[in-house]
């Protein structure tokens, strides 16, 4: 009996080191196979990056001619783009304005000269003709001792900041109305701005038509 129960405790020991061999060889062979698996995927260019952590594959066929064609779109996009904003710049339609800086130094130049006044009338006469698209509304000057002569065809303060222009040479100031100027930045922008969208829209529906 005691021989028996030795035997028994031995086949059992022994079967125990037959499975954990079994089970380090089918650890190496799971390992082997990974390894051929690898290599063939080398071999046939199907390789993945190894970036740390992550596993990026390599790009497909499919995915190669998308990425080209998004990229000539997109490259497309941006030139059409580049070419037709600039028609929704304020600037494009608009000269800058000079001519009251210009009546400023004119005045600035005549002050106690001979014929100071009918320059006076003059500058007055060509910035306030209803034709004009940006008109005098006011021209001061400063003359010492807390003493001011004002010319005024408007109340400045029924006007937004932007919508002044302020033309200053010496002691003199001419205001000028600029809500012309500023109703046509506006609807410019109002127009750049559904242009953008309407553009993001298309492209959008045309990546994923592509896709």
């Amino acid at each position: 009996m005691a021989n028996a129960g030795k035997a028994s405790r031995a086949g059992t020991r022994t079967s125990r080191v037959i499975r954990i061999i079994r089970l380090i060889r089918l650890i190496r062979i799971v390992k082997l196979y990974k390894n051929a698996q690898k290599a063939l995927a080398e071999k046939e260019g199907e390789t993945t990056q190894d970036t740390g952590d992550l596993h990026i594959p390599t790009e497909s066929r499919v995915g190669k001619k998308l990425s080209d064609l998004t990229t000539k779109r997109v490259i497309l996009l941006v030139l059409g783009m580049l070419l037709i904003l600039p028609l929704f710049d304020y600037d494009f339609y608009v000269d800058p304005y000079r001519s009251w800086d210009f009546a400023a130094d004119s005045l600035d130049a005549m002050e106690n000269q001979p014929g100071y006044d009918q320059v006076v009338d003059a500058i007055i006469d060509y910035h306030t003709d209803s034709n004009r698209r940006r008109p005098a509304i006011k021209i001061s000057r400063d003359l010492g001792n807390d003493e001011t002569w004002t010319w005024e065809d408007e109340d400045p303060d029924d006007l937004r900041q932007t919508e002044m222009y302020f033309g200053t040479s010496g002691d003199f100031v001419v205001i000028a109305d600029l809500r012309e100027d500023t109703r046509l930045e506006a609807g410019l922008n109002i127009a750049k701005t559904f242009f953008v969208c309407i553009v993001l829209a298309v492209g959008a529906l045309t990546f994923n038509n592509d896709a």
